[in-house]
């Protein structure tokens, strides 16, 4: 199983298969979910909070175990991997979230290039390869500047180039428009969308309904850990 996670190369179909979570002593927080996303997709999974949503992505890379059920990615079962085996699967998924998690004393050049310095990219690839990113989400102009020197919305899009610096195949985004306004939360699903077409599959967990109804993409809706509405071009209802 290592080598072919190491080798692993465009992946396809990801899979929930009967997922339930139930925290001690008798708190279920997912009840029995089961859905597939495609290669490409972009899918947003809506809520309430305590829905459900951020345990489920957490899944996904391994940072949460379900209590009963499987995910798959392709035909390797993510549950059943073993400790050494995560760094590979965690490389092909980025992973943004709500809080920016940004290095203060850093620069965004610095920030993005220290998360690739961590796994033993060469020095010559960062130089190469962080501008590019940076310029895809962006923020070319503020490479010397700290996060305290950034907007909310330019925050979250050095947190998104951080996500992106492995080349996912999938970026799972949980709540990034949680600590913005409605402008900047409006240009991060920009961002998203941009990614998408770019050829990486996405699952975005919000319970932003204006966010969510400008996407126009399919929607998962959890309500009390159960998957209640599933619509490939759906809106924010409960």
């Amino acid at each position: 199983m290592l080598a072919r996670l190491a080798l692993l190369g465009k992946i396809g179909m990801i899979k929930f298969e009967n997922i339930s979570k139930i925290y001690p002593p008798d708190s279920i927080a997912l009840d029995d979910v089961s859905f597939t996303v495609a290669k490409n997709e972009f899918c947003s999974v809506v809520g309430r909070s305590g829905a459900g949503k951020s345990t489920l992505l957490k899944m996904l890379i391994r940072e949460e175990n379900p209590t009963s059920g499987k995910i798959f990615i392709d035909d390797i079962e993510v549950t059943n991997l073993s400790r050494k085996e995560l760094p590979f699967l965690r490389r092909k998924i980025g992973a943004v979230f709500q809080d920016f998690k940004l290095l203060p004393h850093k620069t965004v050049y610095e920030n993005i290039a220290f998360s690739m310095e961590v796994i033993g990219i060469d020095e010559e690839i960062i130089e190469a390869d962080v501008p590019q990113i940076l310029a895809l989400v962006g923020l070319a102009k503020k490479v010397n500047l700290f996060p305290h020197q950034l907007s909310g919305g330019e925050k979250q899009r050095v947190g998104f180039a951080r996500a992106l610096v492995y080349r996912p195949e999938i970026l799972i985004a949980d709540e990034p428009t949680g600590n913005l306004d409605l402008l900047n939360a409006l240009d991060v699903i920009r961002l998203l969308l941009k990614i998408n077409e770019l050829g990486t599959t996405v699952i975005l967990a919000t319970h932003d309904k204006t966010v969510v109804d400008n996407l126009q993409k399919r929607v998962v809706t959890l309500n009390d850990g159960k998957v209640i509405r599933d619509v490939k071009q759906g809106k924010y209802i409960l």
